[in-house]
């Protein structure tokens, strides 16, 4: 828990800007949205998800504009190492992520890159635009994201029959949303090949 003095009375928004710095020797935080007497002043304790939230401060808000599901790829696994290696100079290995507007770029550019052959393999910098590579990849992407989604489905439902505390049952029900919404989306790859 992240504890200070006076500034932990007020209480989170992620809707408010706010400008926080020292200033001299004091630390000085200003709200920029504009509120009237008598109203609670909100401050933003930064872009964080309902997890970070929970850990760090001890709650959850409902609607989390930051909520994401992050994808496990257990990069160790790979034998093919040529697009690992350029996963590795891309920066593409971390914050991958679900969200409700899909999948995130970076994990889309990874298992692009993962599910190419050596023949796609020459034309990978195409997958930094946001372009499918071949309609055989796409199929290959969306099958593993598919198999994430459901592996993460059973994690969440196996923490679900254990746990009866309520931020974590908030988290786990955002998290089973953004499955399902990446399950049924019409999302599906929408670059024409």
């Amino acid at each position: 828990m992240a504890l200070i003095p006076v500034l932990d009375l007020l209480n989170h928004s992620a809707a408010v800007e706010v400008e926080a710095g020292l200033v001299s020797d004091m630390y000085c935080i200003v709200v920029k949205q504009p509120y009237k007497k008598g109203q609670q002043v909100f401050i933003n304790y930064g872009p964080h998800d309902n997890i970070t939230l929970w850990m760090e401060y001890g709650f959850t808000i409902r609607n989390n504009p930051h909520t994401v599901l992050h994808a496990t790829i257990d990069f160790a696994s790979f034998t093919y190492q040529e697009p690992i290696e350029i996963l590795k100079k891309q920066n593409l290995m971390t914050d991958l992520a679900f969200s409700l507007d899909g999948p995130s770029w970076k994990l889309l550019c990874c298992l692009r890159l993962l599910c190419m052959n050596a023949k796609e393999l020459a034309s990978w910098k195409v997958v930094l635009q946001g372009l499918p590579i071949s309609e055989g990849n796409e199929q290959k992407v969306i099958s593993w994201m598919d198999e994430i989604l459901k592996q993460e489905l059973v994690s969440i439902d196996q923490v679900l029959a254990k746990v009866d505390d309520h931020c974590i049952l908030h988290i786990c029900n955002e998290h089973k949303e953004i499955i399902f919404h990446n399950f049924s989306s019409s999302y599906r790859i929408n670059a024409v090949i």
